[in-house]
C-alpha cells in the first residue's frame, strides 16, 4: 500500500510552495521474489530473496 500527504502554502499572488511526503509499501509487508527456478542445486522452490522494503521520500515544489 501507498500513501501521500501534500500542503501547499500560498505564498504572493499566484506563487505557491508544496511539501509533500510520499511513501511506499507503507507497512513494509515483504514483497516476495519468485522461487529459484534453477535446476540442480540445493535451493530449488525456496524464495531466497525478496523486494524493496518501505521507502520514503520527502519534497518540495515551487510553482510561479
Amino acid at each position: 500500500m501507498n500513501a501521500s500527504i501534500f500542503k501547499a502554502f500560498h505564498l504572493y499572488r499566484e506563487s505557491e510552495f508544496q511539501v509533500r511526503m510520499e511513501g511506499f509499501n507503507i507497512f513494509n509487508h515483504p514483497l516476495l521474489n519468485n522461487p529459484n527456478a534453477t535446476v540442480g542445486g540445493g535451493t530449488f522452490g525456496y524464495i531466497t530473496s525478496f523486494g524493496n522494503t518501505r521507502t520514503v521520500q520527502f519534497s518540495g515544489r515551487y510553482s510561479f
